[in-house]
């Protein structure tokens, strides 16, 4: 299969602070010529924001700490645990990232949960993004936090799986 364009988030997968990515296309981007830096822009939305050569060392940094096998393994840490508190989420398949039931602020907040608002305006839903630098305890005191919230705010939707 052939691709004509390839996105990267390195905020999902590195744990870079600010929400920025990569696009690479085989289309040429025609952007506006910028003069204070003395040629068009051909970024998508015209952001610098991002330090390219910051993101590279801080991807660097974290390959080089981690076994190869830390980010498949904190992965597959973080479903059994969920599973075993009985705790609902969707993760598709190969991804790092799992949906779970909105948690109370006090839990997005602590770990900086991002949420989701339905096409109503209603926010029922947060993601997880696991990371090869996560600690195991980190984990843990996720699970820990959202199983305490679960009587409270945690409500089972049928998009949602737990092994019984």
């Amino acid at each position: 299969m052939k691709a004509d364009s390839i996105s990267v988030s390195f905020h999902k997968f590195f744990g870079v602070p600010n929400i920025n990515s990569v696009v690479l296309s085989k289309d040429k981007a025609d952007g506006n010529f910028v003069s204070y830096l003395g040629h068009r822009d051909t970024t998508v939305s015209g952001s610098r924001t991002f330090a390219i050569f910051s993101g590279l060392q801080r991807i660097k940094e974290v390959l080089q700490r981690s076994d190869p096998e830390d980010y498949r393994k904190n992965i597959v840490y973080f479903e059994n645990a969920l599973k075993e508190n009985k705790l609902p989420f969707f993760r598709a398949p190969l991804s790092s990232i799992f949906v779970i039931p909105l948690p109370s602020l006090t839990v997005r907040t602590r770990y900086h949960l991002a949420s989701f608002e339905e096409a109503s305006g209603q926010v029922t839903l947060s993601h997880v993004i696991v990371n090869p630098f996560h600690q195991k305890q980190d984990l843990d005191d996720l699970i820990r936090d959202l199983n305490a919230d679960r009587h409270k705010t945690l409500q089972p939707l049928d998009l949602f799986v737990t092994e019984e």
